[in-house]
């Protein structure tokens, strides 16, 4: 195992995990949204749409503004909050970018690749069963030339947002908190839990109740959290999540999606038992299929050092 034992190398005194903390959420959650708050405010100057019952506050076009670029608006934060991590993390921990990732001097890119060509092969038979089965429940919402731009700003800034989160939910804060319990359960559980919480407040969980959603995103993290120490790194993880939310951004939006894209599909209502349901059948395909194609043992999630040679 390489990834969390990553956690005891560098500097790890506790006030430099604080000052890491600091430099993300500043980084995030102050200075990465200022364009996002200029643009809505001055949209709200000019007759922009103003909050209401169902309103989603993520629906740019409400606001008069291109939907695009609302996306983009959106996903700045995080590609900011990517770059500062990248630069910040050898200075206060003395540990490498690619060593939070996955405790090596590499990325592994044919993990990171397989993750994500599997997850979005689920995605897409979810998504074509879906339609199939309850077609009255989807309309065609854009087959135009928009769909090039949103397609361009997806590739190039999507697997930043998706690809930070990662690097901190099951990179960065796995090791943290592998230091803390050297048992694999524990960072495990305890970062989905603080995944499922960030995204309290996403429009979907605003719309259908915080303890019908909550559970969603605890299991998406769990899924991407067994992959990482069963692959003993986040490349498959940050694959399968960059897929996911780029999948979700060109295919398909609904009303509740904090993702309001003029995307191809547009579902009418929203089930979330069956999503739940859908996305743990999704979890358990993705974690055997990954487990055939890289001979994964299920037992390393709670055995301790795995050989080196299955683990390269």
């Amino acid at each position: 195992m390489r990834h969390l034992e990553a956690a005891f190398t560098g500097n790890n005194q506790i006030w430099r995990h604080i000052v890491m903390l600091g430099i993300i959420i500043i980084s995030l959650q102050v200075v990465g949204v200022i364009p996002f708050a200029v643009v809505i405010f001055l949209a709200e100057l000019g007759g922009g749409a103003q909050a209401q019952s169902g309103f989603n506050p993520l629906d740019f076009e409400s606001y008069g503004i291109d939907p695009v670029f609302g996306l983009t608006l959106l996903l700045f934060p995080f590609l900011l909050t990517f770059v500062v991590f990248f630069l910040t993390i050898k200075p206060v921990h003395g540990r490498s970018f690619i060593e939070t990732i996955n405790g090596r001097s590499f990325f592994r890119w044919s993990r990171f690749m397989a993750g994500a060509a599997v997850w979005m092969m689920l995605s897409a038979i979810y998504l074509f069963l879906s339609v199939a089965t309850t077609p009255d429940n989807f309309e065609i919402n854009n087959l135009s030339s928009t769909l090039i731009p949103l397609v361009i700003v997806t590739i190039l800034l999507v697997p930043f947002q998706s690809g930070i989160e990662e690097v901190l939910f099951r990179g960065y804060y796995m090791q943290v908190f592998y230091r803390m319990v050297p048992a694999k359960w524990f960072p495990l559980i305890v970062t989905s839990l603080i995944f499922a919480l960030v995204h309290a407040m996403n429009p979907e969980v605003i719309e259908h109740g915080f303890f019908t959603m909550m559970p969603h995103y605890l299991l998406f993290g769990l899924i991407f959290g067994i992959v990482t120490i069963l692959d003993d790194g986040a490349e498959v993880a940050m694959g399968g999540h960059i897929a996911n939310n780029s999948f979700i951004a060109v295919m398909i939006t609904h009303e509740s999606s904090v993702l309001q894209t003029p995307a191809v599909f547009r579902q009418l209502t929203v089930s979330p038992d069956r999503s739940f349901i859908m996305l743990l059948v999704m979890g358990v395909l993705y974690i055997l299929l990954l487990a055939l194609l890289f001979r994964w043992r299920i037992s390393d999630l709670y055995s301790g050092r795995r050989s080196e040679t299955r683990s390269a």
